[in-house]
């Protein structure tokens, strides 16, 4: 999955980023870079199990949700 992540990215980047950044269009191409980083980034949490913010966020709140709310 990693690397077909990375593979999909590299090749937006040579799409997308190159023409961008021989326009010199900066903020754009830092978007784009960005996006990918974060992309490949989630793929790395994933693939590491690596929990994530809702998941942690579901662990403390779940009992106090069912406790206040009393579902059966």
């Amino acid at each position: 999955m990693l690397l077909t992540v990375t593979l999909i990215s590299a090749v937006i980047i040579f799409i997308e980023g190159v023409p961008l950044f021989k326009k010199k269009m900066w903020k754009e191409f830092i978007t784009v870079l960005t996006l990918l980083i974060i992309a490949i980034f989630l793929v790395v949490e994933h693939g590491l199990g690596i929990p994530t913010p809702i998941d942690i966020a579901n662990k403390l709140l779940y009992p106090l949700g069912r406790t206040v709310f009393r579902l059966h």
